[in-house]
């Protein structure tokens, strides 16, 4: 079971998911006071792309090719589909009523549809 990547990568997207979101929203409530919401947003994904680097190189696409590269082209794909979120989170949360959690809620489906296929295709396809 565990020998199929696409099994794998959606265990691990799973862990990566709940990782990254809980701590956005960690992030969010502890930090809100202090820094702005884009400011937040941007340190929290910083620290989510990075954990989920590592679980998919490691755990999922098992690459041995070179770390850095891969980390750029991971940091590539995140950070443009991260760019994306927050600006709709940026938007969804100060111009309407919906709360921050289910913002972030809303937005997971389209980035785990998004990254899945450009890691697939892009980052450790080389």
């Amino acid at each position: 079971m565990f020998d199929n990547q696409k099994i794998r990568y959606l265990l691990i997207g799973g862990i990566n998911t709940v990782f990254g979101y809980f701590v956005t929203v960690f992030f969010y409530y502890s930090l809100t006071n202090v820094l702005h919401t884009l400011a937040i947003l941007g340190l929290a994904h910083i620290f989510a792309i990075s954990f989920s680097f590592l679980t998919n190189k490691l755990f999922v696409f098992k690459t041995k090719r070179k770390w850095v590269s891969e980390y750029l082209r991971y940091f590539f794909v995140y950070g443009n589909t991260a760019l994306i979120a927050i600006l709709l989170t940026w938007i969804l949360t100060d111009y309407t009523n919906i709360p921050f959690w289910l913002v972030q809620a809303l937005i997971l489906p389209f980035t785990v549809i998004v990254t899945y296929l450009s890691h697939k295709k892009y980052t450790f396809n080389s």
